[in-house]
């Protein structure tokens, strides 16, 4: 598989210091699609999807990997800042990304990825939104302009399209003085050399996941030191804890620590029992087959522990919960990206990933 060249070009923008709690979104969508049943008794009323979304919001492992050591120490699993603790809006993020890689597949390359994030964070849905990156599709944050979830679908390059998903990590974070947003590293890595010349002690920790017809790779911040992994054929679980949960730091909840190895637990034996699929053109439904109940969140409760889609009230205002679900489909005839916003009306809409005008 041919190396991905990380690290360029990072926009040298100063940290939004109060907006950091890099929660990212996206643009307009194309026509919709087969709609999820709701899942399990919501908590709640919320609002429909609009022109701007403000939704209410141990596992085997083998890889191989790159590891570089920053300066300063490294913290223990379980450790970094006091504020990543349960009930704090910047210690429950329970993000999850799968992704399944199967070099002999016609499409080799399927990644469904689930964002949560408290309600009070506004984005808009898929577009192309960046004029400077005019290829770029993905979400938009309006509070930091970044994305969690960027595809650059133009075929021009060897290896075909390209594809990148954002998680928040844990661990140490940085002098708000000195922050740069993580949304903007989706945005950078799904540009050629894009990543070329990161500086990581600029950001908090984070997870990203970088996908291409011929394989992925995971680049992991934790505050102290940067690991730069080629995942393995079959399926790997992305989550906040790192890959398959194994970050050298780690949440300090034992509360979020259980929802998201119940997450990984019960959403992996799933899609690892149903048929694998190869989507291309038609309906959601008809591209990701059996996987596409799972993504809706295969029936379990807002409240289950292992729901996919989750809603939490906290207190004082602060929900917290699933917002949006993306499947993307890489091959090398190109990419597919069916989007969901959650709670929205149910409904899957096929992403416009058509040329765009030079």
């Amino acid at each position: 598989m041919k190396s991905l060249n990380f690290l360029r070009a990072v926009h040298d923008r100063r940290s939004r210091a109060a907006a950091e709690t890099d929660g990212v979104g996206c643009g307009f969508l194309s026509t919709a699609g087969p709609r999820c049943a709701p899942p399990g008794p919501a908590a709640g009323t919320h609002r429909q999807l609009g022109p701007v979304v403000n939704p209410p919001s141990t596992l085997g492992m083998s890889h191989h990997a790159r590891i570089i050591k920053w300066g300063g120490h490294a913290n223990h699993p379980g450790s970094g800042s006091p504020r990543r603790a349960a009930g704090h809006p910047r210690g429950t993020i329970v993000c999850t990304a799968f992704i399944s890689l199967e070099p002999s597949s016609a499409v080799p390359v399927l990644l469904l990825s689930v964002r949560d994030e408290y309600v009070g964070r506004p984005w808009l849905p898929p577009d192309r939104h960046w004029p400077s990156r005019p290829a770029v599709v993905g979400g938009l944050d309006l509070v930091a302009g970044g994305t969690w979830f960027a595809v650059d679908p133009e075929s021009e390059r060897q290896d075909g399209p390209v594809a990148a998903c954002l998680l928040n990590g844990f661990g140490p974070e940085v002098d708000p003085r000195a922050r740069l947003s993580r949304g903007d590293l989706p945005l950078t890595a799904v540009i050629d050399h894009g990543l070329d010349h990161l500086e990581p002690e600029r950001y908090d920790p984070f997870h990203l996941l970088v996908a291409r017809p011929t394989g992925a790779r995971l680049l992991s911040w934790s505050g102290s030191g940067l690991t730069d992994r080629a995942l393995p054929p079959g399926l790997s679980v992305v989550l906040n804890d790192g890959l398959e949960g194994r970050a050298e730091n780690r949440t300090a909840s034992q509360r979020v620590r259980l929802m998201m190895a119940a997450r990984a637990a019960h959403f992996r034996d799933r899609l690892q029992a149903v048929a694998r699929p190869e989507p291309a053109d038609g309906s959601a439904e008809d591209a990701w087959g059996d996987w596409l109940p799972l993504a809706c969140g295969d029936g379990l409760d807002l409240d289950d522990p292992a729901a996919l889609i989750q809603r939490r009230d906290f207190g004082d205002g602060r929900i917290w919960g699933s917002t949006s679900i993306s499947l993307l489909a890489l091959g090398p005839a190109g990419a597919r990206y069916d989007f969901r916003p959650v709670p929205g009306d149910g409904a899957w809409r096929r992403i416009d990933l058509g040329p765009y005008d030079h």
